[in-house]
């Protein structure tokens, strides 16, 4: 009978330490965010310092810009960014809503340890900046798209990991532009440094100039900086790239003679980029649209009309 009653006393004693431990347990608040599961990156390739296995990762988080919602490209507006070991689920919580959306679109760049190790302190100092990311040559690229709800770790669903080598993208050179007079307008910050090069260059080329005849003053006047006709240089391409008649996305502004690029495009597209070209005052020097038909892991060169 004494077994009996310490049997009870001890079941009794368990069952109160399993309700508390229960108790305390529940009272792990949910999280409200989105998760980009590492194990959907490192799946058929690995994880680790091996030549060919996914070492880190570095994902971009933006909110809703404008468009169509169903359409990436419409979710253009930097939110908040990270850097992962790829054994870490990428997870970003309680994200604003943008323009009363709780959508997001994620870029991933994804390196070998060798890839990371060329280029680490960019990647870890890169933030929000997604150009900076491409440069540092990731070994692989995808896209997510993930939607948050309260109370809950929402899953992001990405495309497949594609290697950078074969990433499907336009490029559009910013150096010169040609204009429908028949003129051509040149990058300032290049014709700026050729000029400073042809002139140390030249040891007499100060007697020379005072040599010339009258017309050499007048020419300088109507000259801007480089010696460009004034109205004719620009320091900066605000582009706008629009896919298949689609909504444009946030236009991108480069400084010139930096190329423009359309990364992960979509493939198999006709695109056209609307390209503004403004002066040291942000004033318009001219406007053009540029095109390109993509082909699935190539790169295409942009043809542009002639500046208006």
């Amino acid at each position: 009978m004494l077994r009996l009653r310490w049997l009870f006393v001890a079941l009794v004693f368990f069952a109160f330490l399993a309700c508390s431990g229960s108790e305390s347990t529940s009272g792990i608040p949910p999280i409200t965010g989105i998760t980009i599961r590492a194990e959907t990156l490192t799946t058929g390739r690995g994880c680790g310092r091996g030549p060919t296995q996914l070492f880190k990762y570095a994902a971009v988080v933006y909110g809703y810009t404008n468009g169509l919602p169903n359409d990436r490209t419409s979710y253009q507006t930097a939110l908040t960014a990270g850097v992962y070991d790829c054994f870490a689920d990428g997870t970003f919580v309680e994200l604003p809503a943008v323009s009363g959306s709780f959508t997001y679109r994620l870029e991933v760049y994804a390196f070998t340890a060798p890839a990371y190790d060329a280029a680490a302190l960019a990647i870890e100092t890169a933030g929000t900046n997604a150009e900076t990311l491409r440069g540092t040559k990731p070994t692989w690229t995808t896209v997510c798209i993930a939607t948050q709800q309260r109370d809950v770790q929402s899953l992001a669903i990405c495309d497949p990991l594609t290697a950078t080598i074969n990433e499907t993208r336009i490029v559009l050179p910013t150096g010169a532009f040609s204009r429908a007079d028949g003129r051509v307008s040149t990058c300032v910050r290049t014709a700026t440094v050729d000029a400073g090069t042809d002139a140390s260059d030249g040891g007499d080329g100060a007697t020379d100039a005072d040599a010339g005849d009258n017309d050499a003053g007048a020419d300088a006047a109507d000259a801007g900086d480089g010696g460009l006709p004034e109205g004719l240089g620009y320091v900066t391409v605000r582009a706008t790239a629009r896919v298949n008649d689609m909504v444009p996305a946030a236009p991108a502004e480069i400084p010139c003679p930096d190329t423009f690029t359309v990364h992960d495009a979509v493939p198999a597209a006709h695109y056209a980029i609307d390209v503004v070209l403004l002066d040291e005052s942000g004033a318009t020097v001219g406007t053009t649209t540029c095109t390109a038909d993509t082909q699935d892991g190539k790169e295409s060169s942009a043809t542009c009309a002639p500046v208006e």
